[in-house]
């Protein structure tokens, strides 16, 4: 038996409350392992059988529910009887069956219930994961404000360059604005969007506006309060939401209190909210190595209760419904939970998104974010499109990545597959429109929240940042790859189970990958063949979907 490769953990990922009270534990094992079982019960339940006292104990078989590239996952679901637990596992190979506690193994020969090998959590009500239920039912559009629309010319800067000839650069603005994506809020509605996440519009010298001078004004390119009130009011109106950008890691070079610093270096009441390295000559920690964006240093007092105070602001009196924390992985921990405590006394249903890349259950407890930036699931998906990955290799990623949290946790995980911060769909896959169309339709597929950047829907273009920061093409919009975005729309909306954690496995079937999905009565079938899999339309049900993708063809279908 591969024992090294067995473990599981007192945390939230692998111990994970449901409501309820329910408890869902997962259990990892090396790829010899064929049967595990879970033995629990009230540490403190005994029976007298005869003369002596026994542990009174129930055992489950655990459901084998997934496969990364290393490991199996083993997953079992059971309502103790009271809150107090205690539990351990058994697993077999070929050859043995051993018991598997937080010591480590002892042989089946030992008693169960007379030795102290387990797991003994203690199910309070308050480990549930309470994230708000109606992010893993919205489809995202990501705009970047600047290059989306302009709605208002009266507000533009006193020069901007032509929308569709002009340099594309962050120093440089388009004149897009709030105005702008107000009056294009049914458009956004038809395609399917029910939530808008838009890049920083706090006042700021550049088009990006990371460098931020005033957290509590809007931008003047882009208007005013009145026009942000104005959008909040008309996108509710319509079931959209709107998430804003909350650069907390980092303030812009002209923020007042980076100013005060630079005029009065030591003397000034702000030097410690920043992590100043040398006053003489001036230098300081910052974003990257971007000297226009110095690191704020939450370890102040004040300045911690001045980035609080921002959070609650603009969901107190403008009513948004999410914070994206830009740079996440970067801010103090202990900062952020007092951000979630404080939006959400204000609005219980508030979406608080981590911009985080890599492995994040540290700020998934259920006391900092909500989910993060699913990059990894996009990268997955990115990669099987591109056909650097085979099926195989990508059904193991795409579970994994599943399995690394809690699932209440995975349903408001904000998947996918480009953003202002990389470059465009359409460019990493090389400008090939059914791989793109492929990669789309995993991600709408996908379990949790999804985010499509802004423009991706006509095909627009971009490589790195700047230029994957063009302005919306609107005079070329591409009607035919916007109605493939409605259809993939269309499928999530009719069938909202398989934006649950786990909503599906991954089948190898007749030279298929095949989505078999557990609470819809649909599959989604993707060719993984190198020649074409003909499908006789005529054998699909009239609710069948069909995207033509010869040879990577996937057919959604009732089953």
């Amino acid at each position: 038996m591969n024992k090294s490769a067995i473990y599981h953990t007192n945390s939230t990922q692998m111990q994970c409350v449901l409501s309820n009270r329910d408890v869902t534990l997962k259990l990892f094992t090396g790829k010899d392992i064929i049967k595990a079982h879970c033995v629990y019960g009230d540490p403190h339940a005994w029976v007298k059988k005869g003369d002596v006292h026994r542990w009174d104990h129930a055992i489950s078989e655990m459901e084998k529910v997934g496969e990364t590239p290393t490991h199996f996952v083993y997953q079992v679901t059971f309502t103790p009887h009271n809150y107090r637990v205690k539990y351990h596992f058994i697993v077999c190979d070929e050859h043995e069956c051993m018991q598997f506690g937080e010591d480590g193994f002892t042989p089946m020969s030992e008693e169960v219930g007379l030795w102290n090998n387990f797991f003994i959590p203690y199910v309070h009500a308050s480990m549930a994961v309470s994230s708000p239920t109606w992010v893993k039912d919205t489809i995202w559009y990501q705009i970047f404000p600047d290059r989306f629309h302009n709605g208002d010319t009266a507000n533009d800067p006193d020069v901007i360059v032509d929308w569709e000839k002009g340099e594309v650069s962050n120093r440089v603005s388009f004149g897009g604005d709030l105005k702008g994506i107000t009056l294009k809020l049914d458009y956004l509605k038809q395609l399917g969007f029910n939530g808008l996440y838009l890049t920083p519009i706090f006042t700021s010298p550049t088009a990006h506006k990371y460098d931020t001078i005033d957290y509590f004004d809007i931008d003047p390119w882009f208007g005013s309060k009145e026009d942000f009130k104005q959008l909040v009011n008309e996108a509710h109106s319509r079931g959209i939401k709107i998430m804003l950008d909350a650069v907390f890691n980092h303030t812009g070079k002209h923020f007042f209190a980076f100013k005060d610093v630079i005029e009065h270096k030591e003397q000034s009441k702000y030097k410690d909210w920043f992590h100043i390295t040398s006053f003489e000559p001036l230098d300081y920690e910052t974003f990257a190595s971007a000297k226009n964006m110095p690191k704020i240093n939450m370890l102040n007092k004040e300045a911690r209760d001045y980035f609080v105070s921002v959070a609650t602001y603009w969901v107190k009196e403008f009513n948004i419904d999410g914070w994206r924390f830009d740079v996440a992985n970067e801010i103090d921990m202990g900062f952020l939970k007092e951000v979630h405590q404080a939006t959400r006394a204000l609005n219980p249903n508030l979406y608080l998104l981590g911009e985080i890349w890599h492995d994040a259950t540290p700020w998934l407890n259920n006391d900092v974010f909500d989910g993060v930036m699913n990059y990894p699931t996009g990268r997955a998906i990115l990669d099987f499109a591109s056909s650097h990955i085979d099926a195989v290799t990508f059904s193991q990623r795409y579970t994994k990545t599943q399995h690394m949290v809690h699932p209440n946790i995975f349903e408001n995980m904000f998947t996918l597959l480009d953003s202002h911060d990389t470059p465009r769909l359409l460019h990493q896959l090389n400008h090939d429109e059914v791989r793109v169309k492929l990669a789309l339709a995993l991600l709408y597929l996908s379990a949790g929240s999804i985010c499509v950047y802004y423009g991706t829907e006509t095909l627009l273009d971009g490589a790195h940042d700047p230029d994957n920061r063009r302005p919306m093409p609107w005079n070329q919009l591409n009607h035919d790859f916007m109605e493939f975005i409605s259809f993939l729309a269309t499928i999530r909306k009719d069938y909202p189970k398989i934006t649950l954690a786990q909503a599906f496995d991954f089948v190898f079937e007749d030279g298929l990958l095949k989505l078999r999905f557990k609470h819809e009565p649909i599959e989604a079938w993707i060719n993984i063949q190198s020649k074409p899999y003909f499908v006789n339309v005529d054998d699909l049900i009239t609710q069948s979907y069909v995207i033509s993708l010869p040879p990577l063809g996937i057919v959604v279908t009732q089953v």
